[in-house]
């Protein structure tokens, strides 16, 4: 599946039903604090838009954020800076 597919397919299913991280910055930020992990590991956890998350995330090889439960990017802070 090409990044394109993948992104397709996550953004029918958003568009079908809105999921809780919907609108929530932080999922796609570039620098993430423990504390912001902690916040969002739930999030994913329930979320049924998990597998098309994921498969997005590894197609399009991102770099940064918190996606269906894998953080991208590097170990998350301690603290914010």
């Amino acid at each position: 599946m090409s990044p394109d597919e993948a992104y397709q397919a996550l953004d029918t299913a958003l568009r079908a039903r809105p999921p809780e991280c919907a609108d929530i910055d932080l999922f796609t930020a570039d620098d993430l604090t423990r504390a912001d992990v902690e916040v969002l590991r739930p999030i994913c956890a329930s979320c049924d838009l998990q597998l098309l998350c994921r498969r997005y995330a590894e197609t399009a090889k991102v770099t940064a954020g918190y996606w269906a439960g894998t953080l991208y990017g590097g170990k998350a802070r301690t603290k914010a800076a």
